[in-house]
C-alpha cells in the first residue's frame, strides 16, 4: 500500500499509544472531517445548505460508510481526499487564476495517489472533465491549468514511490489469472453485497432495483443540475470503474466489499439532492410516495447507525489464559491482535494458517500430546487431522481444545 496512511497512523500512534481504539478512532476523526469538507462541497455545488445537510446526511449513514469507519485502514483517509480534491478541482475550474486553488489541487492529488492506488480512477474521473472542458474556449484556460496542476501531482507521487514498479510486479504476480468462470463468481458477489451499499441486511434480490434508482437519479440530476455536473459523472463513473476493475481481475479478490469504494461513495451521496427539482416534479401528485420514501430513508438511517454501534459495543472476543500452549489457526487480518492482547506475555502460541499447521504437526503437536479429539480419543497419528472444506477454521474440525477460543 501506498504510504501516507500509515505515516498518520504513527504519528497518532505516537500521540495516543497503542490501544485496541487507536485505528478506529483515527478513522471517526477521519470521517467527521469528511463530513465537514463534503458539506462545503455540496453547499458551493447545489447552493443550498438544506441540500448539503442532505448529502451530508445520506453519506454519512450508508452502512458501506459506516462499516469503513470501524477499519483501521487507508480507505476513510481517501475518500476526505477524494472529497478535498474534488472541492480544489471545481475551484480552479471555476476561478482558474487563483494559485492557491491550484496548488491544493496538486497537493491533494499528490497526498490521494500516495494513499491509495485506486484514487487514480478520481484523477481519471477529474481528466475526462478536463477533457470535456477543452473543447469549450470559455472553459479551455481553466481546464489546461488544472491538467497541469494534477501532472505535477501526480509526478510527486512518482518521485514518493521509489518501489512502485516493484509494487506492480508484485501485485501482477498475486493477481488472479481471469477467467469467464472468475468473473461470474465475481459478478454474483458484486449482486449479493450491492443491497448493503444502501441500507444494512436488504435482500439480494434488492440490488438491481438499487442499481435502477441510482441511474434514474443520476440521469435526473445531470439534466437538472448543470453545475454539479462534474460530481455526478464522478458519482457514475467511479463506481463504475471500480465494479468493472473488480470483475476483470485487475482489483483484489476482496475488491467488492464496501470499503474499496470510499472514494465513490460521497459523490454518490449527491445524487438524492441534485436530482431533487426534478423528483418534487414528478412527485407533484404523489406526495404520499414521497412521504413514504423519506420515512423508508429515515428508517434505514436508524438501522445502519443502530448495526454498527451494536457490533461495536459487543464484548470483546475471549482470550487466551494459559500456561497451556495455543494453537490458533486462523491468520486472517487482526485475528491475533484481538485475541492475543490480554494474552499473558508468557503464553506459547503457535500461529500459522491450516495448510501450514497441517505440514508441520510434528511442531506444535509436541505442545500438546494428549489433544483430544472430537470423539474423545487422543491424537495418535497427525494424518488423522484433516482440512473440512466447509469449515473455516480448522480448530472447528478436528482440534476442539488446547485453549483454542474464536
Amino acid at each position: 500500500h501506498p504510504p501516507v496512511y500509515f505515516w498518520l497512523l504513527h504519528v497518532w500512534s505516537l500521540l495516543v499509544g497503542v490501544h485496541l481504539w487507536t485505528g478506529p478512532l483515527l478513522n471517526v476523526l477521519l470521517h467527521v472531517a469528511t463530513a465537514v469538507v463534503l458539506w462545503r462541497l455540496a453547499r458551493r455545488v447545489l447552493g443550498s445548505a438544506l441540500a448539503a445537510w442532505g448529502v451530508t446526511g445520506v453519506w454519512a449513514t450508508l452502512p458501506a460508510v459506516v462499516e469503513t469507519a470501524g477499519s483501521s485502514r487507508q480507505y476513510s483517509l481517501a475518500a476526505l481526499l477524494s472529497v478535498l480534491v474534488a472541492s480544489a478541482f471545481l475551484r480552479a475550474r471555476d476561478e482558474p487564476t487563483t494559485a492557491a486553488a491550484l496548488a491544493a489541487l496538486m497537493t491533494w492529488t499528490a497526498l490521494g495517489m500516495l494513499t491509495l492506488y485506486t484514487f487514480g480512477l478520481v484523477v481519471a474521473g477529474l481528466g475526462i472533465v478536463c477533457a470535456a472542458d477543452l473543447l469549450r474556449a470559455e472553459r479551455r484556460r481553466a481546464a489546461v491549468r488544472c491538467l497541469g496542476a494534477i501532472a505535477v501531482g501526480g509526478m510527486v507521487f512518482l518521485a514518493g514511490q521509489p518501489w512502485l514498479r516493484e509494487m506492480l510486479a508484485r501485485q501482477r504476480d498475486q493477481a488472479e489469472e481471469f477467467t469467464v468462470a472468475l468473473m461470474l463468481l465475481r459478478f454474483r458477489l458484486l449482486r449479493e453485497g450491492l443491497p448493503g451499499f444502501a441500507v444494512a441486511d436488504l435482500p439480494t434480490t434488492a440490488g438491481l432495483a438499487l442499481l435502477a434508482c441510482a441511474a434514474v437519479l443520476a440521469v435526473l440530476a445531470w439534466r437538472t443540475r448543470p453545475q454539479a455536473r462534474p460530481v455526478v459523472l464522478l458519482a457514475v463513473w467511479l463506481p463504475t470503474a471500480l465494479a468493472v476493475a473488480f470483475l476483470a481481475a485487475v482489483s483484489p479478490g476482496a475488491a467488492w466489499q464496501a470499503r474499496y469504494f470510499s472514494i465513490a461513495l460521497p459523490f454518490v451521496a449527491f445524487l438524492p439532492a441534485a436530482a431533487w427539482p426534478a423528483l418534487r416534479v414528478l412527485l407533484a401528485g404523489l406526495r404520499p410516495v414521497a412521504a413514504i420514501a423519506i420515512a423508508t430513508f429515515v428508517a434505514a438511517a436508524v438501522v445502519n447507525t443502530s448495526a454498527f454501534a451494536a457490533a461495536a459495543n459487543a464484548p470483546p472476543a475471549e482470550t487466551l489464559d494459559g500456561p497451556s500452549p495455543a494453537v490458533l489457526d486462523n491468520m486472517a487480518r487482526g485475528v491475533l491482535l484481538r485475541i492475543l492482547w490480554d494474552a499473558p506475555p508468557d503464553l506459547p502460541v503457535f500461529a500459522a494458517d491450516q495448510e501450514t499447521l497441517l505440514a508441520t504437526t510434528d511442531r506444535w503437536l509436541r505442545c500438546a500430546p494428549d489433544l483430544p479429539l472430537p470423539d474423545g480419543r487422543a491424537v495418535a497419528d497427525p494424518n488423522e487431522l484433516e482440512i473440512d472444506q466447509d469449515a473455516p477454521e480448522l480448530a472447528r474440525h478436528r482440534v476442539p481444545a488446547l485453549n483454542v477460543r474464536q
